[in-house]
């Protein structure tokens, strides 16, 4: 959803947009498990990227996430 926040892919931490991407295409076909702070609650959203890397969504801007 927008103003989702990525914290972690398959408990790898996002710090920055390409983390999210690299994780992303690397695991074409497989399914991961995203932790997104949505609205300061951390959501568990399994995705399934497509076979080329893609999930269907775009990053418009990302800010590092900080556990307060």
């Amino acid at each position: 959803m927008a103003g989702d926040v990525i914290v972690s892919i398959d408990d790898n931490l996002v710090e920055h947009p390409g983390d999210a991407i690299k994780i992303t295409n690397a695991s074409a076909g497989k399914e991961l498990l995203y932790k997104v702070d949505r609205k300061d609650v951390i959501e568990e959203i399994s995705v399934a990227p497509s076979e080329n890397g893609l999930i269907g969504v775009g990053l418009i801007s990302m800010n590092s996430y900080k556990n307060n």
